[in-house]
């Protein structure tokens, strides 16, 4: 298995913690239809995608414009590379989400300080 094969391995079962109360997907793009992150989810009616990405890797180019489309129509953005803080993160975002209100205004901004903070995107 690839490194990015195991961190997606660890995400998806991750998120069958959350089942039966999310719809995740995760496309298999072969250079046709518009690019794609990793994972699409919809939880408490919100919708998050998730790139994967090895240790110390950062999104590429058209990931980075992927992301700025989604966050534009209020998607949350997540990376995730698999370490204790991005496991934290995923959490975060997921209790904030449930717990409604203010959350989902929380979880976007943590999201975004996560894939500033953490290099997903570079600067």
């Amino acid at each position: 298995m690839t490194p990015e094969g195991r961190v997606k391995a660890k995400l998806k079962r991750l998120l069958k913690e959350y089942k039966p109360n999310i719809y995740t997907h995760w496309p298999v793009l072969n250079g046709m239809g518009k690019p794609e992150l990793d994972c699409n989810l919809v939880y408490t009616g919100i919708a998050v995608s998730i790139e994967c990405k090895p240790p110390g890797i950062a999104f590429t180019k058209r990931q980075c414009d992927t992301t700025e489309e989604k966050q534009a129509g209020g998607t949350i953005v997540l990376g995730y590379r698999g370490h204790e803080v991005d496991d934290e993160v995923l959490f975060s975002v997921m209790r904030l989400l449930k717990d409604g209100g203010d959350g989902y205004i929380e979880a976007c901004h943590l999201a975004k300080l996560h894939l500033e903070s953490e290099k997903y995107i570079k600067s």
